[in-house]
């Protein structure tokens, strides 16, 4: 699990052989990424890197003092509005895997990345979190990436199914800026998945 301070700095590419080519993985590492912009100035420390990633694609990771943002495009330079990493705690980071599932042609349509985070109960005692963001890509368009929903994994039994059902079946039709789905303990299917404005 990676925190902030050592957020991706790598991508390699391998396939996942168990689930007959639904998915790759990119594996974040320290051999493809490097440094786009980093500043340390009265706002705080902030870096954003690019990854090279499978397909074509390439991922953007935002990163300041208390967490990430992170964006996929096609283009040579960070999306705009790159959304953050987490909907719980204020301290994170993302994990060093992605996983991207595809279309019947080979083609990424969607992702699924892990944020853990920290946020703090009333009490001052720390709380850890666990999430899998989904995200549909849109190669092409002007908003190449968009969260399509969180499944919260603290508490919360086949979280990695549920991300991927959450990828396959609402990620291809899914309008970027629409509310994003929330499936939790509280509700722990995409049936019962609540609705969040951004």
């Amino acid at each position: 699990m990676k925190h902030l301070a050592s957020i991706p700095l790598g991508l390699a590419v391998f396939a996942c052989q168990a689930s007959a080519q639904e998915s790759v993985y990119t594996h974040v590492n320290s051999d493809t990424c490097h440094t786009v912009n980093e500043t340390d100035e009265g706002g705080g420390y902030s870096i954003i890197e690019r990854c090279q990633g499978q397909g074509g694609w390439q991922v953007y990771f935002d990163s300041g003092e208390h967490g990430s943002r992170s964006g996929f495009s096609r283009q040579d330079t960070p999306p705009e509005g790159m959304p953050y990493g987490g909907y719980v705690g204020n301290f994170g980071g993302f994990h060093d895997v992605i996983e991207l599932r595809l279309d019947p042609e080979g083609d990424a349509f969607a992702t699924i990345h892990r944020y853990n985070s920290t946020s703090f109960d009333s009490d001052g005692e720390p709380r850890n979190n666990s999430i899998l963001i989904v995200a549909a890509l849109r190669p092409g368009e002007g908003v190449e990436s968009c969260h399509v929903g969180y499944v919260k994994t603290t508490g919360l039994a086949g979280g990695n199914a549920l991300a991927r059902e959450m990828a396959d079946g609402l990620a291809p039709g899914f309008v970027c800026g629409d509310p994003i789905w929330i499936v939790d303990s509280a509700h722990p299917d995409l049936a019962s998945a609540r609705r969040q404005d951004r």
